[in-house]
């Protein structure tokens, strides 16, 4: 494979496309990435009434019976 050609060819018929197809599957994650959902912003009031249910749930220390 001494000659400029030959080298030229598999340059052109075999790197050429590999590094084609790399580009194109690169492409193609950073599509699905940028289709995937995104998360919900978690919003602290909700979090914050959630708990406090949670609290109400359980029920708090002047609902229980007195200790003898």
């Amino acid at each position: 494979m001494k000659n400029p050609r030959t080298w030229l060819l598999t340059a052109a018929f075999v790197v050429a496309p590999l590094i084609g197809v790399g580009i194109v599957l690169y492409g193609l994650g950073h599509a699905a990435v940028g289709r995937r959902p995104k998360p919900a912003a978690k919003d602290p009031y909700s979090e914050w009434m959630a708990l406090r249910q949670l609290v109400r749930a359980r029920g708090s220390q002047e609902d229980a019976a007195p200790r003898n």
